[in-house]
């Protein structure tokens, strides 16, 4: 995902578990501001953690992706969606559309969505009827275990 990635960037991983990728992120190239939300209290205490070893200063709220308000957009999403495996048809399709609705409020004019999944249809499918997303490319990093990595540019003006 490199040649997507900005340095200075404002950067948000909304599924963000115990904060690897914000941690690796930053590791890449130099982030402005780094923002992390999950829903689980013990992983954000795990990413607090793992950011305060790496010396890292990345921002980790206890709060919904879908429920998060901040004062400036972002210019990345860096993220690894959630385990849907459990999950109805339905169920993944609503949290995959939920995702680009909210990742449309929080990203800048331009900004890019890197997205590792193992739902790979599901995104594919949000993105058919989202014109102001458009894939940059798709990497298969795991046949095996379906893993697939997404760059998503947003584009505000494509709106539909």
């Amino acid at each position: 995902a490199g040649p997507w990635l900005k340095e200075e960037a404002q950067v948000m991983d909304p599924f963000c578990g115990a904060g690897t990728l914000l941690v690796e992120r930053s590791y890449y190239s130099h982030t402005k501001s780094s923002y992390g939300t999950d829903i689980f209290g013990e992983a954000i205490a795990k990413a607090r953690a793992n950011a305060r070893i790496a010396g890292m200063p990345i921002h980790f709220i206890n709060r919904d992706f879908m429920d998060f308000k901040h004062d400036y957009l972002f210019d990345e999403i860096i993220t690894d969606m959630p385990d849907q495996s459990q999950q109805s048809r339905a169920d993944v399709k609503n949290m995959y559309g939920g995702f680009l609705n909210k990742s449309a409020q929080v990203l800048k004019e331009g900004g890019v969505a890197v997205v590792y999944t193992k739902e790979p249809a599901a995104i594919k499918e949000a993105l058919e009827s989202r014109k102001e997303f458009h894939m940059e490319k798709e990497y298969c990093i795991s046949e095996k275990n379906n893993g697939y990595l997404y760059i998503i540019r947003y584009r505000q003006g494509e709106r539909t």
